[in-house]
Order: structure tokens, then C-alpha cells, then sequence
């Protein structure tokens, strides 16, 4: 090898160092930077032995990111499932709750019961007025809560569709920030780190489906495999509320939806679950309560005429079939019952419909009647799912019991979910993440590369110099 040669190689050298130097010096930086991947210097030796820097890489591992990926997915299903019901979780409370329905239901029974054994006692009218209003205010007050649950989920639907929208406009800015970057450098790696960040956080919402361009720009798709990302072009997501659809430009992808392609999985997954099924359910399982109240006591009492409501009413009215939805927030009992609105506590032996006491004090057939309705099975719609007959308290019961394991089956997959998802993302970390005790090592190496590309810099000066003392 020349004298020239030699220079040149020991000069590659030293620039190739630098660049490792300065690359290893971004590692340690950003040790502690969350979607940093540990960048590489990738190089080559010509046949003269120069060395030449080809690129910066990424450590990263497609296969376990995506694994990762579906993990968010997952957790965010459940979490905004568990979120979303727990405040009427808490105000469900469980079989057992003194202050629940069901108990509030027993204790309704047990007062007719004594009211049974002497009609006539003001007092015991005036408990089982007060035991059926705690049954309605409690039947209004969980009806409530699912409508501001209801509520709450449509604007938490909103903004997760607004935050995907701005996700999904943001990868496309960054495919063609990357499609312009030629070969592997430094920004290229930045750009990266950047999408795969924005990235992480949609497969939170949505369960995504990616797939990377010769041009290292990303295809984005949902499960279902409907397009949400090419190149630069986004198909804009929106939300019909009143529909309880979702759509991608002119595609229907409504998460969990039959004979659509959308997804299964997210955050946006789990609040659709709750608008289209979870909550309406909830709400139809009150209003089977509600009805069966209303008519129960409404057909028991014949001093009624057609139209009028017994001792439970929808809002002072009768029961309307073609009204069932939202019934259990308008259950009251019926001011005829109510002193304090001008009503009468004998009603409750004599009837709703009676306009003058009855002249049999001890008469407790209407009462007993009630007590037997709600001692005997009544008939409930198939579309409540907790069975068609029942008692009304082993109703309430499943229902009690069928909302509170939905709730609790959520919290229990959550965190079950969030565990998987932190091993998935500490061993996603452990490949791209920054290893200090590597960069060290790497250090160590620069150094000696460093110095003896300077001591060959330095010996070619000395035979140079030795040379030119020699002419």
C-alpha cells in the first residue's frame, strides 16, 4: 500500500469514528426518551481498505411491535368499557347493598305485608308509600346515570375520533417527510421514531393494520382491512351519533359492527360497545322493572277506568307501550296515594280509582293481591336477556348481578391486559431501547479506533518527514 493509499484509509477512518462517536453520543442522550430506538452506524471497507459511514438504522422488531400494538388495542377496549360504567357501577351497587334495588324492592314487600295484617293503620300506609317511591327515586336515579353515561361516552367518542383524525393527518405529513429523506440518515431515524410514536398511540383507539412501502412510507388499515392511510391521503373518520355509526370517507367501519369492515379492538371499540349495546341494554333491563310495576299494579286494581294509571304511573300517566324506552327515569307513584299532593293513604286499600273510603275497614283483598304479584312470576321481554319469566325480585337480582359482572369482567380483563401489555413493551424496550453499558463498551472501542487511526496518521508523518530529511 502507498504512502497516499494509507492516508486516505486512516482519513476514512477517522470520519467513520466520528460519526460512530457522535451517533453513540445521541444513544446516551436519549437514554430516557420515550420512542427512542437505539440507532446504528452501518458502514463498509472498500479492496484499498477505506472505510465509508452507509447509513444510521433503527434497532427495532416489526413483528414484536406489532404484537405490542394489539396489546394497546386490547387494553383500550376494556379500559374505556371499565371507565365508562363505573360511576353507575357505584350507584348500581350489588345484591347485597342495603341502599340497591333489590333491597329497596324487598323492603316495598315487606311493607305491604304488614300493611296486610291491619289495612287500616295510617302508619303502615304511609311505609309503603315511602318504600315505593324509594323503589321509583332509585329506578329514576340509575336511569340518570346511564343517560349522563350515555352522554359522557358520546363526547368521549368525539374526541377520540377528532384526536384519530389528527393522528392519522400527522402520519401522512410524516410519509412524505420520510419519502423525501433519501437513504438512512439521522432525520430519516428521527422521522421514524416520530411515526411509530403517533403510531402506538392510534392502535390505542383502533386496532390498526400497517404496512410499509418500498418508499418507507406506511398503508394504514383497519382490521377489518378497510383503508385509513395511503401515502398522504387520510380517509377522514366521523361519528353519527343518532346512527351509532362510524365512518372512513364514505366507508362504514362502526367497531364490532356485523357485515362491516372495521375493528374489534381499542378504545374507540370499547365506546361504541357501550353506545350501541352495553348501555342500551342496561337501560332496557330498568325499563322491564319500571313496566312490569306499572302494569302489575295498574291490572290488580279494578277501580280504575281504561287509561289511568294504578299505584305506579309513567310521570302521573299510564303505561304506553309504544313508550318503553327511558320508563324507569319517569317511574312515580301516584299522587292520588300522596297526601303532601293531595292524595289519600286508604287508596292504598280501597284503590287508586276510589273517590270515597271504603266501608269495610279491614279489607285487605287489594293489597293482598299486590303482595301476591310480586310474590309471583311476571312475564319480561326476551330482548332484556336475563329471561322472559321471573319474580320481580330474582329479576332485579339478575339484572343487578349481569351489570355488575359486566363491569367487573372489564376491570378484571383490564388489568390482566395492561400486564401482557407491559411485559410486550419491556421486551420491545430491551431490543430498541437504549443499553448504557453497550454505549460505554462502544465508547471504549471509538477510542481505540480513534487511536490507531491517529497513530497511523502520525507514523505516515514521521516516514514523510524522514524522507524529505534524506533528499
Amino acid at each position: 500500500m502507498s504512502i497516499t493509499n494509507a492516508f486516505a484509509t486512516s482519513r476514512s477512518g477517522l470520519m467513520a469514528t466520528a460519526t460512530w462517536a457522535e451517533v453513540t453520543s445521541t444513544n446516551i442522550a436519549n437514554a430516557t426518551t420515550d420512542g427512542y430506538a437505539t440507532r446504528n452506524v452501518q458502514t463498509t471497507t472498500s479492496t484499498l481498505g477505506d472505510v465509508a459511514v452507509t447509513g444510521v438504522t433503527r434497532s427495532v422488531n416489526a413483528t414484536l411491535t406489532a404484537m405490542v400494538r394489539r396489546e394497546y388495542s386490547a387494553v383500550g377496549t376494556q379500559e374505556a368499557i371499565s371507565s365508562g360504567l363505573e360511576i353507575y357501577g357505584t350507584v348500581l351497587g350489588s345484591t347485597d347493598d342495603e341502599s340497591g334495588l333489590g333491597a329497596l324492592l324487598t323492603e316495598f314487600q315487606s311493607s305491604l305485608v304488614l300493611l296486610a295484617s291491619d289495612p287500616s293503620d295510617s302508619s303502615r300506609q304511609r311505609a309503603v308509600t315511602s318504600a315505593a317511591e324509594a323503589v321509583a327515586d332509585q329506578l329514576n336515579t340509575l336511569s340518570s346515570t346511564l343517560e349522563s353515561t350515555q352522554k359522557t361516552n358520546q363526547d368521549t367518542i368525539t374526541a377520540e375520533v377528532s384526536e384519530a383524525n389528527a393522528e392519522l393527518d400527522q402520519l401522512a405529513k410524516l410519509n412524505a417527510a420520510i419519502q423525501k429523506e433519501t437513504g438512512d440518515t439521522e432525520r430519516r431515524a428521527t422521522l421514524l421514531d416520530q411515526r411509530d410514536g403517533v403510531l402506538d398511540s392510534l392502535a390505542g383507539r383502533m386496532d390498526i393494520r400497517v404496512t410499509t412501502e418500498s418508499d418507507g412510507q406506511i398503508t394504514l388499515m383497519t382490521s377489518g382491512g378497510t383503508e385509513l392511510l395511503k401515502g398522504t391521503e387520510v380517509a377522514t373518520l366521523a361519528h353519527d351519533a343518532e346512527a351509532g355509526t362510524l365512518t372512513a370517507g364514505a366507508i362504514e367501519i362502526t367497531p364490532r359492527a356485523t357485515g362491516v369492515r372495521g375493528f374489534d379492538e381499542g378504545r374507540l371499540a370499547g365506546l361504541f360497545e357501550l353506545q350501541n349495546t352495553t348501555l342500551p341494554t342496561f337501560q332496557n333491563q330498568l325499563d322491564e322493572v319500571a313496566r312490569a310495576l306499572i302494569e302489575g299494579f295498574t291490572a290488580l286494581d279494578d277501580t280504575l277506568d281504561a287509561g289511568e294509571p294504578g299505584l305506579f304511573t309513567d310521570a302521573g300517566a299510564a303505561y304506553d307501550a309504544a313508550d318503553l324506552t327511558g320508563l324507569a327515569g319517569r317511574i312515580s307513584v301516584n299522587s292520588a296515594v300522596l297526601p303532601e299532593e293531595g292524595g289519600s293513604l286508604w287508596r292504598l286499600r280501597d284503590g287508586i280509582g276510589a273517590d270515597t273510603v271504603g266501608t269495610v275497614a279491614g279489607e285487605a283483598g287489594l293489597i293482598n293481591s299486590n303482595i301476591d304479584l310480586l310474590e309471583g312470576d311476571m312475564n319480561f321481554s326476551a330482548e332484556a336477556g336475563l329471561g322472559e319469566t321471573a319474580t320481580l325480585t330474582d329479576f332485579v337480582v339478575a339484572l343487578t348481578t349481569s351489570q355488575q359482572t359486566t363491569l367487573s369482567s372489564a376491570e378484571s380483563d383490564l388489568e390482566s391486559l395492561s400486564a401482557s401489555a407491559t411485559t410486550l413493551e419491556t421486551s420491545r424496550q430491551n431490543i430498541q431501547g437504549v443499553n448504557l453499558d453497550n454505549e460505554l463498551i462502544q465508547l471504549t472501542a471509538i477510542q481505540q479506533a480513534y487511536a490507531a487511526n491517529s497513530q497511523v496518521l502520525t507514523t505516515l508523518t514521521a516516514m514523510i518527514d524522514a524522507l524529505l530529511e534524506a533528499v
